[in-house]
């Protein structure tokens, strides 16, 4: 590909054609490194040092290769100068049997190098990213003259826009997160002296408790094209015409969570900050992007401490500003309802899930599918009702829909903790009981009990049951047959107490397991439309 490459896994380097096949040989992996030896200090590749620096602590295993004659040798193991730990290919060099369609760099690293890596590995590699995309190959040239200056077009209508993440991530720093995206759309506000700022939350992925509190000031907004800019890898062929740039983004990240207590002080490095169609680099939405490096000024207050130096990049797309929760009930209640389905993967349902599906659209609605990790909390915005099936696994749900102002009907059991429907002890707080085709009413005058009473035989074959031991401000409608404190059915409505929070709206745990809607009584049907009519406050 006609693409700069970076690669550390030494036995691709023969696939890659940058040197010879044998293992050992040509390459190979080495343990127990902490320096290497530059071997080309006026080198781009070299970041500026010399000597022998320390780029691991502690030591661990580096990547190495034998290149072609062509190649640059930046650096070598400490004790072995025949050995490149980091070398480099300019676009049109001999490499093995190959010429080099773009530039291509053999780096150092490993599998854990991002754990280890000191301030001047952190340097190497950023150098090595430099170098690859071309931003160090000397002096600017000259600017050519102009008649008059180009004038400057209105990039939005507005003054300040809603930001989320393009494609896969918001802001990715490896060693701390590879995936982080914002809790609810952040926040770009340009102004008319050049200056924008962009604010908001972002979260892990993995795990939504952990985030950081971003202030992002930019200056120096132009519609000429700055040195070393567009970036358009991962876009070739966009139209880079109509973008602008930002030459100087300074900001500072606040952790959250588990990461409270710590500063990370973050600044634009490489091409300038990029907005326009396409140049969020990942699709061909509105958006922005920036690459930045990283610096921990101050380590959170309790907990494992985050990797201090490193190298990120921000991928944003410009959205439209969410307009609040679930706003006032529709004129004609419960009927075409707005609904988030979350569920394990859209484009695989389950015949479970499929059942729920197919009586919500046979009852008018309107139903939008979001997998599991691809959902987040802004998706309610807007919406009726969110549903989290239990073929979700909680890890991948986690807190999501925990605050949003939107009635909520889960039934995956793992998630009543995070949810605070529950105290967090499974097979005590929560659970799932399986075998079971009825269940007990335990409030027929309730409207969710729709009309029931007693033993109520809700799937005509055994599927499990999904149970919860809520708070004293819940109602519990069902519960196990044979067990009064397991409820099957539960609500709060919006203000009542849960388990260390108040609901932000109206929540029901349900008793649904994967495959149970699949094999429902017409009495099954009936108290989950039941659920739906009240989670939307329509009895």
């Amino acid at each position: 590909i006609e693409v700069p490459v970076i690669v550390w896994e030494a036995y691709l380097y023969d696939v890659m054609k940058m040197t010879g096949s044998s293992g050992g040989t040509d390459l190979g992996n080495v343990g127990s490194q902490s320096m290497l030896r530059i071997a080309d200090a006026t080198h781009p590749l070299a970041a500026g040092l010399s000597g022998t620096p320390t780029v691991l602590n502690p030591s661990s295993q580096m990547t190495w290769g034998k290149p072609g004659a062509n190649a640059i040798v930046a650096a070598t193991l400490k004790d072995n100068s025949s050995k490149a730990v980091i070398f480099g290919y300019e676009a049109g060099d001999a490499m093995v049997g190959l010429t080099a369609p773009a530039r291509r760099v053999g780096l150092f690293f490993r599998d854990d190098t991002g754990n280890v890596v000191t301030a001047d590995g952190g340097a190497l590699f950023a150098a090595a990213l430099r170098w690859a995309v071309g931003c160090d190959d000397g002096p600017d040239p000259e600017p050519t003259p102009t008649a008059e200056p180009t004038p400057e077009p209105t990039p939005f209508p507005q003054t300040e826009i809603c930001v989320d993440e393009a494609e896969s991530h918001a802001l990715w720093m490896p060693g701390i997160s590879r995936d982080m995206i914002f809790q609810t759309p952040g926040q770009f506000v340009e102004n008319a002296d050049g200056t924008a700022q962009l604010t908001g939350r972002v979260v892990d992925v993995n795990n939504p408790s952990k985030g950081f509190d971003i202030t992002l000031n930019l200056d120096g907004r132009t519609y000429d094209e700055p040195s070393g800019s567009p970036k358009t890898n991962g876009n070739p062929g966009v139209d880079t015409s109509s973008w602008y740039y930002y030459t100087e983004a300074l900001g500072v990240l606040n952790g959250v969570g588990p990461w409270s207590g710590s500063v990370i002080e973050i600044e634009g490095v490489g091409p300038a900050w990029q907005v326009g169609v396409g140049a969020n680099l990942k699709n061909g939405n509105l958006g922005m992007a920036n690459w930045i490096s990283w610096n921990v000024v101050q380590q959170p207050t309790s907990g494992s401490p985050l990797q201090e130096y490193g190298q990120g990049d921000f991928n944003l797309d410009i959205v439209e500003c969410p307009t609040g929760g679930g706003g006032e009930p529709d004129p004609t209640c419960g009927e075409n309802l707005d609904i988030l389905f979350v569920l394990k993967d859209s484009s695989a349902v389950t015949s479970g899930d499929q059942a729920v599906i197919d009586l919500l659209e046979a009852d008018g609605h309107s139903v939008t599918l979001k997998s599991q990790g691809a959902s987040r909390s802004h998706h309610a915005d807007g919406r009726d009702l969110v549903i989290v099936s239990s073929t979700v696994s909680s890890g991948q749900v986690n807190t999501k829909f925990r605050d949003v102002a939107v009635p909520v009907i889960v039934w995956e059991s793992y998630l009543f903790d995070d949810m605070r429907m529950t105290d967090d002890t499974a097979g005590t707080h929560y659970g799932s009981k399986g075998s079971r085709q009825w269940m007990d009413i335990e409030s027929p005058a309730h409207p969710m009990a729709a009309g029931l009473s007693g033993d109520v035989r809700v799937t005509t074959h055994n599927k499990a049951q999904t149970w919860g031991k809520p708070s004293a401000d819940a109602d519990v409608i069902a519960h196990l047959d044979g067990s009064a404190s397991k409820a099957t059915i539960f609500a709060y409505e919006a203000g009542d107490q849960m388990v260390g929070q108040s609901a932000p709206a109206r929540r029901v745990g349900y008793h649904l397991d994967n495959y149970a809607a699949s094999k429902w009584t017409a009495d099954g049907e009936a108290l989950f439309r039941a659920a739906v009519d009240w989670a939307v406050e329509c009895h």
